[in-house]
């Protein structure tokens, strides 16, 4: 498999919370961290979303209402996946015609849908995406630095001390902190007893 381009912000900021560098571990000679290794982890997490409404943002451009902006809403919640080949990102009319991003720019830091000064009247716009949990993906991958981490021993010398176990803690700890911070994970069960009440 290969790194999909619009996983690529998301790889870095996955990155800058875990502390981890493509070469700061391997397993049987492959490295740990690789681009490959924290993507896993994000589609892990991945949501699709088809057809969510887009939120027109009208403004007053010389006291006449005016929509060059559209939101995304909460409901689709995380960080999304930026355009790109295989990305499922998609922006659509009611018509079901694709807007391509040189009409329609996305800026998916701020959640928003820049139509550049075209006025698009509050016309109705759909969007498919795929949107991800970076805090469980960084819970994950904490963890198992802690459980690489569980192997080693403290030592002592002269003047020098290192405790694998404070290392060991922090890691869990961070794994925790991350994991309060992720999205809330909905199921569904089924009672079998309810289902088959009346007889078969």
């Amino acid at each position: 498999m290969s790194i999909r381009p619009g996983m690529e912000p998301l790889i870095r900021h996955l990155r800058a919370l875990t502390a981890v560098d493509v070469d700061s571990a391997t397993v049987a000679g492959v490295a740990q961290w690789s681009d490959q290794h924290l993507q896993d982890e994000l589609d892990r997490t991945q949501q699709t979303w088809l057809g969510v409404r887009l939120t027109p943002l009208t403004s007053l451009l010389d006291g006449s209402p005016i929509t060059t902006s559209y939101a995304v809403p909460t409901t689709v919640p995380g960080w999304i996946e930026n355009p790109g080949v295989n990305s499922g990102w998609a922006v659509k009319t009611v018509g079901g015609s694709v807007i391509g991003t040189a009409l329609c720019a996305p800026n998916l830091n701020s959640r928003l849908l820049d139509f550049g000064s075209i006025d698009q009247r509050g016309a109705a716009y759909y969007l498919d995406c795929r949107s991800y949990d970076l805090h469980r993906a960084a819970a994950a991958i904490w963890r198992q630095k802690a459980a690489a981490l569980a192997q080693n021993v403290d030592w002592s010398s002269d003047n020098h001390d290192l405790s694998a176990a404070q290392e060991y803690d922090h890691a869990l700890q961070l794994a925790e902190h991350y994991e309060q911070l992720s999205a809330p994970v909905a199921s569904r069960f089924i009672r079998y007893d309810e289902e088959t009440r009346g007889g078969w």
